[in-house]
């Protein structure tokens, strides 16, 4: 054993030479790790198979769009618990790579009501389509029921999170459903 490894009380379970599979047994019982992990290595996949330009956030709100015709910047930022200024660079990629389009709203001329294009939704659909192929290679180790029931799970802990955030004095922010 390494003096620091002594030192520091620690004992080598792994050879770390010899060993693929080099993980701290510190932190592997930790959901947190393995999610980002997993995350990781379906990013790598979409980065070196999609379309640069058209990264998850961004066929996120494609979609979004899509399925919400006239929806405005603000509304999305709103629903996702960011401010518009950090959305508006994005939109304008959008705009500008003719995925959406902006329209004045009749009701509010201040606002801009989003569109998707026919180009962004069939970039979105062939994107949306090849990340489905990326993730079912990535989870081949799973039943149909154990994909399903990870969804299921996943689901239910970003719903109970999604609206547990703090401003920047630590003041907790109301939930999009108590200011409904």
């Amino acid at each position: 054993m390494e003096p620091r490894a002594k030192a520091a009380g620690c004992h080598r379970i792994l050879d770390p030479t010899t060993s693929s599979n080099l993980v701290s047994t510190r932190i592997d019982d930790l959901v947190g790790y393995h999610i980002r992990r997993v995350q990781l290595m379906l990013f790598k996949q979409f980065d070196r198979e999609l379309d640069p330009d058209m990264t998850p956030a961004t066929l996120h709100m494609l979609l979004i769009i899509d399925e919400n015709p006239g929806l405005t910047m603000s509304r999305i930022a709103e629903a996702h618990g960011i401010d518009r200024a950090s959305l508006a660079p994005a939109i304008q990629k959008m705009v500008r790579k003719g995925w959406i389009e902006r329209l004045g709203s009749p009701e509010d001329k201040r606002a801009l009501m989003l569109n998707c294009t026919a180009e962004g939704r069939a970039r979105a659909f062939a994107t949306l389509a090849k990340c489905r192929e990326l993730e079912a290679e990535l989870l081949v180790a799973l039943s149909l029921a154990e994909r399903k029931e990870l969804l299921s799970l996943l689901s239910r802990v970003a719903r109970s999170q999604r609206w547990r955030r703090k401003d920047s004095r630590g003041v907790m922010l109301a939930s999009a459903a108590s200011t409904r």
